[in-house]
């Protein structure tokens, strides 16, 4: 299908069919496709759409989606003359539910690829969730717990497109940077990600623990710059939200089984990551 830009001006409407162009993946999913992103810009900007597709990944690693505007996720309702706090309230329940829109569709595309040859992405945080959720450490951590590899999701990175097991894309950082900037998340849910990684290298110093890594792992584990000193481990121990970023790297390493039943993912994002985001 040929690409044809439309040219609007203020107050047209336009209406689009479920047939909306977009480059998102096929929906292999059983659940619907949940949100599609549909970019603008001012003419006089001129066409900027092979530039968005070009030079996404590094706008995202940058912690900028991209050069195009867009909607924020804020809704206010006009009606009648609630009160400041009812306000607010509407205001973080409407921002809540386009980032559950944006979760859903991040796993309904990325999801069902491999994170290993034996799990899938969606199954792999299922597991490293639901252990979460069974150790009790509350809300904030389940949700990063589930979370914790959506750099992976972002930057498309799976068993079939494997380069960052070669050069290490960070995605701890771009996952950590999305949900912080772009979905409003809580340190007490970003940080732990951010540091998950660093987690490793940190439990790595243990030979038992590094003996029970997947080959996988210790290849990326090399990527991302092998074992800490004595010297990074102090200093990572002294980092705030380290000792739970320690307990979601184990969950992550745990959570690799196959056949596992866990909790759907409506479950999580319905539960602990909507709680986690009000």
């Amino acid at each position: 299908m040929d690409f044809v830009p439309v040219e609007t001006q203020p107050g047209d409407v336009l209406v689009f069919s479920s047939y909306v162009p977009h480059r998102s993946r096929v929906n292999r999913s059983p659940a619907s496709r949940r949100l599609l992103y549909l970019t603008y810009n001012a003419a006089r900007e001129g066409y900027l759409r092979d530039e968005y597709y070009r030079d996404k990944v590094q706008r995202i690693k940058s912690g900028q989606l991209s050069l195009i505007k867009h909607f924020d996720g804020v809704v206010d309702s006009g009606v009648g003359a609630p009160s400041s706090s009812s306000k607010e309230e509407e205001k973080a329940a409407a921002a809540a539910a386009v980032v559950t829109g944006q979760i859903y569709e991040l796993f309904d595309t990325f999801g069902k690829t491999m994170y290993d040859p034996v799990v899938t992405q969606e199954e792999h945080a299922l597991q490293t969730a639901a252990l979460a959720e069974a150790s009790g450490w509350g809300d904030h951590l389940v949700t990063a717990a589930l979370l914790h590899d959506v750099g992976h999701l972002l930057l498309d990175e799976h068993a079939g497109n494997d380069s960052f097991l070669e050069s290490d894309m960070c995605h701890e950082e771009i996952g950590a940077e999305y949900l912080a900037k772009h979905c409003n998340f809580p340190p007490s849910v970003t940080e732990p990600i951010r540091l998950h990684v660093p987690a490793k290298r940190f439990l790595a110093r243990d030979p038992v623990y590094w003996e029970g890594l997947s080959d996988a792992s210790k290849r990326s584990l090399e990527v991302q710059g092998g074992t800490f000193s004595d010297a990074e481990a102090q200093a990572f121990e002294a980092l705030p939200f380290s000792a739970e970023a320690a307990k979601l790297r184990e969950w992550d390493d745990l959570g690799k089984a196959k056949g596992v039943a866990t909790p759907p993912l409506r479950h999580f994002v319905e539960g602990a990551m909507r709680r986690s985001l009000l």
